[in-house]
Protein backbone atom coordinates (compact mmCIF):
# COMPACT_ATOMS: atom_id res chain seq x y z
CA UNK A 1 0.00 0.00 0.00
CA UNK A 2 1.38 3.44 -0.57
CA UNK A 3 0.46 6.69 -2.52
CA UNK A 4 -0.33 6.08 -6.36
CA UNK A 5 2.94 8.25 -7.58
CA UNK A 6 4.37 6.96 -11.10
CA UNK A 7 7.49 8.07 -11.90
CA UNK A 8 8.96 7.20 -15.47
CA UNK A 9 11.36 9.21 -17.97
CA UNK A 10 9.61 12.29 -19.39
CA UNK A 11 9.01 13.54 -23.18
CA UNK A 12 10.92 16.48 -25.00
CA UNK A 13 9.54 19.54 -27.30
CA UNK A 14 10.87 18.94 -30.82
CA UNK A 15 10.88 15.95 -33.44
CA UNK A 16 10.55 12.66 -32.45
CA UNK A 17 13.02 10.40 -31.26
CA UNK A 18 13.81 7.09 -30.55
CA UNK A 19 15.69 5.03 -28.05
CA UNK A 20 16.48 1.17 -27.95
CA UNK A 21 17.78 -1.04 -25.22
CA UNK A 22 18.29 -4.71 -24.80
CA UNK A 23 20.37 -6.70 -22.54
CA UNK A 24 21.20 -10.51 -21.76
CA UNK A 25 21.73 -12.13 -18.46
CA UNK A 26 22.66 -15.26 -17.30
CA UNK A 27 22.49 -16.75 -13.94
CA UNK A 28 22.96 -20.32 -11.79
CA UNK A 29 23.58 -21.63 -8.38
CA UNK A 30 25.43 -19.28 -6.69
CA UNK A 31 28.41 -21.53 -4.51
CA UNK A 32 27.41 -25.48 -4.13
CA UNK A 33 25.42 -27.77 -1.91
CA UNK A 34 28.81 -30.70 -1.02
CA UNK A 35 26.70 -34.20 -1.71
CA UNK A 36 27.98 -37.24 -2.40
CA UNK A 37 27.38 -38.59 -5.67
CA UNK A 38 26.36 -42.14 -6.77
CA UNK A 39 29.88 -43.68 -6.17
CA UNK A 40 30.81 -41.35 -2.32
CA UNK A 41 27.29 -43.15 -1.46
CA UNK A 42 27.34 -46.45 -2.51
CA UNK A 43 30.66 -46.89 -0.47
CA UNK A 44 29.31 -45.64 2.56
CA UNK A 45 26.34 -47.70 2.56
CA UNK A 46 28.47 -50.73 1.63
CA UNK A 47 30.82 -50.14 4.35
CA UNK A 48 27.88 -49.85 6.54
CA UNK A 49 26.31 -52.90 5.22
CA UNK A 50 23.07 -51.52 4.06
CA UNK A 51 21.38 -52.94 1.16
CA UNK A 52 20.65 -49.19 0.01
CA UNK A 53 23.12 -49.15 -3.73
CA UNK A 54 20.34 -49.41 -6.87
CA UNK A 55 23.10 -49.52 -9.06
CA UNK A 56 22.89 -46.41 -10.77
CA UNK A 57 25.77 -43.94 -10.82
CA UNK A 58 23.85 -40.96 -13.31
CA UNK A 59 22.26 -38.84 -10.92
CA UNK A 60 23.19 -35.66 -10.40
CA UNK A 61 20.57 -33.47 -7.96
CA UNK A 62 21.79 -30.16 -10.01
CA UNK A 63 21.20 -31.77 -13.53
CA UNK A 64 17.91 -33.09 -12.33
CA UNK A 65 16.15 -29.99 -11.16
CA UNK A 66 18.33 -27.07 -11.89
CA UNK A 67 19.40 -25.07 -14.74
CA UNK A 68 21.76 -21.79 -16.34
CA UNK A 69 18.46 -19.94 -16.14
CA UNK A 70 18.85 -16.67 -19.23
CA UNK A 71 17.24 -13.91 -19.13
CA UNK A 72 16.24 -10.93 -21.77
CA UNK A 73 15.32 -7.50 -21.75
CA UNK A 74 13.87 -5.08 -24.52
CA UNK A 75 12.91 -1.70 -24.41
CA UNK A 76 11.52 0.74 -26.91
CA UNK A 77 10.55 4.59 -26.13
CA UNK A 78 9.43 7.18 -28.26
CA UNK A 79 9.40 10.83 -26.99
CA UNK A 80 7.77 13.64 -29.12
CA UNK A 81 5.54 17.07 -28.61
CA UNK A 82 5.69 20.58 -29.24
CA UNK A 83 6.24 23.78 -27.23
CA UNK A 84 3.74 23.64 -24.73
CA UNK A 85 3.36 19.52 -24.77
CA UNK A 86 6.07 16.59 -24.01
CA UNK A 87 4.94 12.84 -24.50
CA UNK A 88 6.91 9.70 -24.26
CA UNK A 89 5.81 6.42 -25.09
CA UNK A 90 7.16 3.49 -23.94
CA UNK A 91 7.25 -0.59 -25.00
CA UNK A 92 8.97 -3.41 -22.81
CA UNK A 93 9.23 -7.12 -22.82
CA UNK A 94 11.07 -9.35 -20.01
CA UNK A 95 11.91 -12.69 -20.06
CA UNK A 96 13.41 -14.31 -17.24
CA UNK A 97 14.12 -18.21 -16.44
CA UNK A 98 14.45 -19.08 -13.00
CA UNK A 99 17.48 -21.47 -12.01
CA UNK A 100 14.72 -24.11 -11.13
CA UNK A 101 13.72 -25.66 -14.32
CA UNK A 102 9.78 -24.77 -15.20
CA UNK A 103 10.03 -21.78 -13.41
CA UNK A 104 10.38 -18.13 -15.09
CA UNK A 105 8.24 -14.49 -15.53
CA UNK A 106 7.06 -13.16 -18.83
CA UNK A 107 6.61 -9.07 -18.44
CA UNK A 108 5.07 -7.10 -20.60
CA UNK A 109 4.29 -3.48 -20.19
CA UNK A 110 3.54 -0.13 -21.95
CA UNK A 111 3.72 3.89 -20.34
CA UNK A 112 2.68 6.90 -21.59
CA UNK A 113 3.82 10.48 -20.09
CA UNK A 114 2.91 13.38 -20.94
CA UNK A 115 3.07 17.28 -19.66
CA UNK A 116 1.60 20.06 -20.62
CA UNK A 117 1.56 23.87 -20.01
CA UNK A 118 -0.93 26.31 -20.83
CA UNK A 119 -1.93 30.07 -20.11
CA UNK A 120 1.31 31.29 -20.69
CA UNK A 121 2.68 28.41 -17.43
CA UNK A 122 0.11 29.45 -15.17
CA UNK A 123 -1.92 25.73 -15.48
CA UNK A 124 0.79 22.51 -15.46
CA UNK A 125 -0.46 19.16 -16.46
CA UNK A 126 1.40 15.81 -15.70
CA UNK A 127 -0.38 12.99 -16.98
CA UNK A 128 1.12 9.30 -16.64
CA UNK A 129 -0.57 6.00 -17.81
CA UNK A 130 1.35 2.59 -16.68
CA UNK A 131 -0.08 -1.05 -17.82
CA UNK A 132 2.17 -4.13 -17.39
CA UNK A 133 1.07 -7.73 -17.93
CA UNK A 134 2.97 -10.54 -15.99
CA UNK A 135 3.19 -14.26 -16.33
CA UNK A 136 4.61 -16.09 -13.75
CA UNK A 137 5.73 -19.74 -13.77
CA UNK A 138 6.89 -21.72 -10.13
CA UNK A 139 7.67 -24.95 -8.67
CA UNK A 140 7.49 -26.48 -5.62
CA UNK A 141 9.51 -24.39 -3.72
CA UNK A 142 9.77 -23.06 -0.18
CA UNK A 143 11.54 -22.29 3.05
CA UNK A 144 9.15 -23.75 5.66
CA UNK A 145 7.73 -26.83 4.81
CA UNK A 146 9.40 -30.57 4.76
CA UNK A 147 11.09 -31.63 1.69
CA UNK A 148 8.31 -33.10 0.63
CA UNK A 149 6.48 -29.85 -0.34
CA UNK A 150 9.95 -28.86 -1.73
CA UNK A 151 11.29 -29.57 -4.98
CA UNK A 152 14.90 -29.18 -3.88
CA UNK A 153 14.47 -31.12 -0.93
CA UNK A 154 13.00 -33.57 -2.80
CA UNK A 155 16.51 -33.82 -4.87
CA UNK A 156 18.07 -33.31 -2.65
CA UNK A 157 16.85 -36.38 -0.60
CA UNK A 158 16.89 -38.41 -3.51
CA UNK A 159 19.23 -41.70 -3.42
CA UNK A 160 21.97 -40.77 -6.26
CA UNK A 161 22.46 -44.68 -6.78
CA UNK A 162 18.44 -44.72 -7.70
CA UNK A 163 17.68 -44.12 -11.92
CA UNK A 164 15.59 -41.54 -12.10
CA UNK A 165 14.14 -43.00 -15.13
CA UNK A 166 13.14 -47.13 -15.80
CA UNK A 167 14.77 -48.93 -19.01
CA UNK A 168 11.25 -47.98 -20.49
CA UNK A 169 11.58 -44.54 -20.01
CA UNK A 170 8.57 -44.51 -17.34
CA UNK A 171 9.64 -42.40 -14.12
CA UNK A 172 11.16 -44.93 -11.38
CA UNK A 173 8.47 -44.24 -8.61
CA UNK A 174 9.15 -45.36 -5.29
CA UNK A 175 6.47 -44.56 -2.74
CA UNK A 176 4.25 -41.91 -2.10
CA UNK A 177 6.43 -40.41 0.31
CA UNK A 178 10.09 -40.98 -1.42
CA UNK A 179 8.94 -38.33 -4.60
CA UNK A 180 11.12 -38.55 -7.69
CA UNK A 181 12.15 -35.26 -8.31
CA UNK A 182 12.17 -35.53 -12.38
CA UNK A 183 8.08 -36.68 -11.76
CA UNK A 184 7.16 -34.17 -9.26
CA UNK A 185 8.91 -30.87 -12.00
CA UNK A 186 6.41 -32.91 -14.64
CA UNK A 187 3.73 -33.34 -12.57
CA UNK A 188 3.16 -30.07 -10.54
CA UNK A 189 2.10 -26.68 -12.83
CA UNK A 190 2.01 -23.36 -11.14
CA UNK A 191 0.83 -20.27 -13.07
CA UNK A 192 -0.07 -16.64 -12.25
CA UNK A 193 -1.26 -14.23 -14.30
CA UNK A 194 -1.22 -10.65 -13.30
CA UNK A 195 -2.80 -7.84 -15.06
CA UNK A 196 -2.08 -3.54 -13.27
CA UNK A 197 -2.37 -0.03 -14.60
CA UNK A 198 -1.17 2.79 -13.12
CA UNK A 199 -2.44 5.88 -13.87
CA UNK A 200 -2.52 9.65 -12.63
CA UNK A 201 -3.18 13.14 -13.00
CA UNK A 202 -1.59 15.77 -11.25
CA UNK A 203 -2.94 19.43 -12.33
CA UNK A 204 -0.82 22.31 -11.00
CA UNK A 205 -2.01 26.09 -11.08
CA UNK A 206 0.15 29.13 -10.42
CA UNK A 207 -1.76 31.43 -8.13
CA UNK A 208 1.09 34.38 -6.86
CA UNK A 209 4.59 33.73 -7.73
CA UNK A 210 4.80 31.89 -4.66
CA UNK A 211 1.68 30.65 -4.14
CA UNK A 212 0.83 26.89 -6.21
CA UNK A 213 -2.64 25.11 -5.81
CA UNK A 214 -1.78 21.48 -6.80
CA UNK A 215 -3.98 18.22 -7.13
CA UNK A 216 -3.09 14.65 -8.06
CA UNK A 217 -5.36 11.93 -8.35
CA UNK A 218 -4.22 8.59 -8.91
CA UNK A 219 -5.40 4.71 -9.02
CA UNK A 220 -3.62 1.61 -9.11
CA UNK A 221 -5.80 -1.94 -9.98
CA UNK A 222 -4.82 -5.27 -10.63
CA UNK A 223 -5.94 -8.13 -11.14
CA UNK A 224 -4.49 -11.81 -10.40
CA UNK A 225 -5.66 -15.14 -11.14
CA UNK A 226 -3.39 -18.53 -10.10
CA UNK A 227 -3.92 -22.12 -11.01
CA UNK A 228 -2.02 -24.86 -9.66
CA UNK A 229 -2.17 -28.09 -9.89
CA UNK A 230 -0.72 -31.95 -9.22
CA UNK A 231 -1.21 -34.56 -11.89
CA UNK A 232 -3.98 -37.64 -10.71
CA UNK A 233 -0.82 -40.04 -12.36
CA UNK A 234 1.42 -38.61 -9.26
CA UNK A 235 1.27 -40.46 -6.20
CA UNK A 236 1.79 -38.23 -3.10
CA UNK A 237 0.56 -38.73 0.29
CA UNK A 238 -2.44 -37.95 1.39
CA UNK A 239 -4.05 -37.43 -2.34
CA UNK A 240 -3.70 -40.75 -4.15
CA UNK A 241 -6.82 -41.98 -5.52
CA UNK A 242 -7.28 -45.16 -2.65
CA UNK A 243 -6.64 -42.29 -0.14
CA UNK A 244 -9.58 -39.79 -1.06
CA UNK A 245 -13.12 -40.18 -2.39
CA UNK A 246 -15.63 -37.12 -3.69
CA UNK A 247 -18.97 -36.76 -2.22
CA UNK A 248 -20.57 -39.40 -4.39
CA UNK A 249 -18.26 -41.86 -3.17
CA UNK A 250 -15.54 -41.86 -6.14
CA UNK A 251 -12.17 -42.12 -5.53
CA UNK A 252 -9.73 -38.71 -6.84
CA UNK A 253 -6.70 -38.02 -7.10
CA UNK A 254 -4.44 -35.22 -7.31
CA UNK A 255 -4.75 -31.67 -6.68
CA UNK A 256 -6.10 -28.80 -8.51
CA UNK A 257 -7.19 -25.20 -7.20
CA UNK A 258 -7.99 -21.54 -8.47
CA UNK A 259 -7.72 -18.47 -6.87
CA UNK A 260 -8.30 -14.72 -7.82
CA UNK A 261 -7.08 -11.54 -5.95
CA UNK A 262 -8.00 -7.94 -7.47
CA UNK A 263 -6.33 -4.55 -5.85
CA UNK A 264 -7.95 -0.92 -6.12
CA UNK A 265 -6.14 1.94 -4.44
CA UNK A 266 -7.12 5.32 -5.00
CA UNK A 267 -5.56 8.65 -3.76
CA UNK A 268 -6.79 11.91 -4.04
CA UNK A 269 -4.57 14.69 -3.13
CA UNK A 270 -5.19 18.59 -3.14
CA UNK A 271 -2.74 21.05 -1.58
CA UNK A 272 -1.37 25.03 -1.59
CA UNK A 273 2.34 25.30 -1.52
CA UNK A 274 3.71 28.55 -0.14
CA UNK A 275 7.55 29.69 -0.54
CA UNK A 276 9.19 32.70 0.13
CA UNK A 277 13.11 33.97 1.06
CA UNK A 278 13.15 37.07 3.86
CA UNK A 279 16.52 36.83 3.24
CA UNK A 280 19.67 34.59 2.83
CA UNK A 281 19.25 33.22 6.80
CA UNK A 282 15.65 32.87 6.70
CA UNK A 283 12.98 31.13 4.22
CA UNK A 284 9.83 29.94 4.81
CA UNK A 285 7.41 27.02 2.86
CA UNK A 286 4.12 26.28 4.00
CA UNK A 287 1.73 23.43 3.09
CA UNK A 288 -1.77 23.26 3.38
CA UNK A 289 -4.19 20.43 2.35
CA UNK A 290 -6.01 17.61 2.15
CA UNK A 291 -5.18 14.31 1.62
CA UNK A 292 -7.46 11.12 0.78
CA UNK A 293 -6.53 7.11 0.48
CA UNK A 294 -8.50 4.14 -0.12
CA UNK A 295 -7.00 0.16 -0.37
CA UNK A 296 -9.52 -2.48 -1.62
CA UNK A 297 -7.94 -5.99 -1.70
CA UNK A 298 -10.73 -8.99 -2.71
Amino acid sequence: NGVVIITTKGGKSGKAQFDFSTSVSMSSLRGDIDMMDGDQYAERVNTLGLSEDFGSRSYDWKDAILQNAVSTDYNLGITFGNETSSNRVSFGMQNSEGIVQNTGMQRYSISFDNKSTAFDGILTLNTKLDYSQIEDQAELTSDNVGFIGNIIGVGLYWNPTRALYNDDGSYNVVSNTYLNPAELLAAYDDQTSTSRILASIAPKVKILDNLDFNMVIGVDYSTSERSNSLAPSFHLQGHDSDERTNPNGDPVAGIASVSTMTRFNKTFENYFSYSTIFSDDFSLKALLGYSYYDYNVE
